[in-house]
């Protein structure tokens, strides 16, 4: 008797028995067979038959997943070469269909979602590739279990699946003609909405469309309404808002204030783990991706299983972000439509041994620039320090300098011109600045940087811009043909009238994230003493079992 239980409490026991007991239902479903070791390897000699490990992975609903791994010693995945690209829907699909929502006749849009049982089991491999998906319920075992279709741990799984949604879904609208219905699917999440006086017959016949097909959909999963998730998204489509779940935000805030309360010293793989979610939720707060730069450099030069006690700088930005989490940051106005004013200003930068100029003109009274309002501020080492270097001057910051005229720009616009885009309406402002540095186009775009003090900048850029309302892409001009702006910042100023000069300095711009963040402008040869003292460490550090935490 003690033995028995022994055996009923031995865990690779209770694997083995999950494993047979999901082997025997796939096998009734026709998605798998078993063999004799002798036989698999008759039928596909050599390296036609890989027999993978198998894992056991729980889930919330008290069921368990079994993951193929197609990597670790069979070497599949490896060999797997994807041909195409596969794109998923996300924050900027919803976004537009919200868009479309506020402007058309079917504002009230309601929303499903639905989750496809097994979806990546619903498609078949060819015969001669299944003894590339062979496995076993244990290490000894005589028999080998072969798998007909996809299998959850193979690289390509994802893109098959896409691929035949893809085909369901395009039959569903073609039958539903011009029908005010719309369907997004992130890998097996789909996510059906519709607006209208047809809104409930729409859904009803698109659901029906998929079931007709034979999409198999898991009952229990079922929820919608105006509010829903959706792939880690909240979408409020009845006040047209898209941002984060409240609970996810929550363990965001727990997450940094654990941290603090034991003084910062964190297992770098939790520190990952907290990162890697605010990079999720930064592709729909956009006021987050500057602040993930720290993180990414950190990362970058430590052992992912140390602990290891957090650098200041990223204290300082984890504590920003969990303020602002606290006063409600985790949404915006997605619904709002984009009205663009084209080209704003154009704004140079020259950097010498001893000073730095910014300039620019604005355009928003016309190209001629003997009309055009326009601003030089000159900077000194005892003004902005943290630009300069021995024997390097301000040159090795020209970047940051291109930046901080654009910026200057744009205190220029809130406190002279903000008129130019405050009219009756409710849409987001769009424009863009000129600049001759292709740097200062890219980081407008990705919003992001480890180099020091720029990343500084761009956190500073992204904030005001965000506090304000407004979206600002710096596009890159030739330098011939920013000349204008050029001469400002050298100090000719015959193309402009000098009555039309705006009255400006340094210290009329507000820097609420800039300037408390230069006490950490020592933050890159901090990360560089650390990548050195991890190559000098060779002792490997010891393996301990790590389990993600459920978010949210």
């Amino acid at each position: 008797m003690s033995q028995t239980l022994q055996i009923l409490e031995d865990p690779d026991y209770q694997v083995e028995k999950s494993l047979l007991e999901a082997f025997a239902k796939e096998e009734a479903e026709g998605r798998m067979f078993p063999l004799s070791l002798a036989e698999a390897r008759q039928r596909y000699p050599g390296s036609s038959l890989r027999v993978a490990a198998q894992a056991v992975i729980p889930k919330p609903d008290q069921d368990f997943r079994v993951v193929h791994d197609g990597t670790h010693g069979v070497q599949v995945n490896n060999e797997i070469v994807m041909k195409d690209r596969l794109e998923s829907p996300g924050a900027r699909e919803v976004s537009s269909i919200q868009k479309l929502g506020t402007v058309s006749d079917e504002k009230v849009l309601f929303g499903l979602v639905g989750d496809v049982k097994k979806a990546h089991r619903r498609y078949l491999h060819h015969p001669d590739h299944w003894g590339v998906l062979a496995c076993r319920s244990r290490s000894d075992s005589s028999v080998v279990w072969l798998n007909r279709t996809g299998t959850f741990g193979i690289a390509s799984a994802a893109y098959w699946f896409a691929r035949l949604i893809g085909l369901v879904g395009r039959l569903t609208f073609r039958i539903l003609l011009e029908a005010f219905v719309f369907m997004l699917i992130y890998a097996d999440d789909l996510h059906l909405l519709s607006g209208g006086p047809e809104r409930w017959i729409n859904l009803w016949m698109a659901l029906a469309l998929l079931c007709m097909q034979g999409t198999p959909f898991s009952e229990k999963k079922w929820r919608g309404g105006l509010q829903l998730d959706w792939v880690g998204y909240w979408i409020d489509y009845g006040r047209f808002k898209l941002g984060i779940s409240e609970k996810r935000c929550h363990w965001i805030i727990r997450g940094i204030e654990g941290m603090e309360g034991n003084g910062w010293l964190v297992d770098v793989r939790r520190f990952h783990e907290l990162h890697g979610r605010l990079g999720f939720m930064s592709q729909v707060l956009v006021w987050i991706r500057p602040f993930l730069a720290p993180g990414y450099a950190w990362l970058a030069a430590v052992r992912k299983g140390a602990v290891l006690s957090l650098p200041n700088l990223i204290r300082c930005v984890l504590r920003f972000i969990a303020d602002r989490l606290r006063l409600g940051a985790r949404t915006y106005d997605s619904g709002r439509l984009e009205k663009d004013f084209g080209e704003l200003f154009r704004t140079d930068a020259a950097c010498d041994e001893s000073s730095i100029v910014l300039g620019g003109w604005f355009l928003h009274k016309g190209p001629d620039p003997g009309k055009a309002p326009w601003f030089q501020i000159a900077l000194d080492k005892e003004s902005v320090p943290w630009l300069f270097k021995e024997g390097l001057g301000s040159s090795w910051a020209s970047t940051s300098a291109e930046m901080l005229a654009s910026l200057a720009a744009l205190h220029i616009l809130k406190r002279d011109f903000r008129s130019i885009w405050d009219g009756p309406g409710l849409f987001q402002a769009c424009f863009c600045g000129g600049t001759d540095n292709k740097s200062a186009d890219a980081l407008s775009c990705k919003l992001l940087t480890t180099r020091v003090p720029l990343m500084f900048v761009v956190m500073e850029f992204v904030t005001f811009c965000d506090g304000l309302g407004f979206r600002c892409n710096l596009s890159w001009r030739p330098r011939d043909s920013n000349q204008k702006a050029d001469r400002i910042t050298k100090h000719n100023f015959s193309d402009f009238d000098e009555s039309l000069r705006i009255p400006f300095s340094w210290s009329d711009m507000t820097m609420s994230v800039l300037s408390p963040l230069l006490r950490f402008a020592n933050f890159q040869s901090e990360i560089d003493d650390i990548r050195i003292s991890t190559l000098e460490d060779v002792g490997s550090t010891p393996r301990i079992r790590f389990e993600k935490s459920q978010w949210g």
